[in-house]
């Protein structure tokens, strides 16, 4: 939403896995979902959907480098944010492969994220930020008048999950209330 809201950037998203906030990723740009069913084959609809003056490509997480690897025929600049650190590497070893033959260019949002990265890639043949993650704190406390001091909120995200997010967690609290 931000990309939209405050750059002219011509973007498109690829969906790994569809999930409720579908509707939400339509209204901010053309949207492809890779699990829903294709006509054709998936390649072919995917190379359809991206056309071919694609200049990056930028994936969320590292359990996206299959999905970027398809689109790899675009020979556009990938540009992937690693939230993850040395056992989601771990898990994802093939992901990691994947990456490795794809992108040159990483955001990293912590010191565990960048050493999980020195440990499986030559540091001068990659550009690697470091990015610390943030929240607008301006904009999460206009609506709230008072913090409610009895309550408690626990904020996590899964590590070898393929999509993650705070409706899962919202699930996951509605059932054990």
């Amino acid at each position: 939403q931000w990309i939209k809201d405050n750059t002219s950037i011509h973007f498109s998203i690829i969906v790994g896995e569809s999930g409720p906030w579908n509707h939400k990723f339509e209204t901010i740009a053309p949207t492809f979902f890779m699990d829903d069913y294709h006509h054709h084959e998936l390649d072919v609809e995917l190379k359809s959907f991206c056309g071919s003056h694609v200049k990056a490509v930028y994936m969320n997480t590292i359990a996206y480098a299959l999905i970027g690897e398809r689109l790899s025929y675009l020979q556009a600049e990938f540009i992937t944010h690693i939230h993850e650190m040395e056992y989601a590497f771990s898990v994802f070893q093939p992901h990691v492969e994947a990456l490795a033959r794809t992108c040159t260019k990483y955001i990293a949002v912590s010191q565990g994220s960048i050493d999980a990265m020195q440990k499986r890639f030559d540091l001068r043949h990659i550009e690697l930020r470091l990015l610390k993650p943030f929240i607008d704190k301006k904009r999460l406390s206009a609506g709230v008048a008072t913090k409610p001091t009895f309550k408690k909120v626990i904020f996590g995200c899964g590590a070898v999950e393929m999509r993650k997010g705070f409706d899962l967690f919202c699930i996951t609290a509605a059932t054990l209330k």
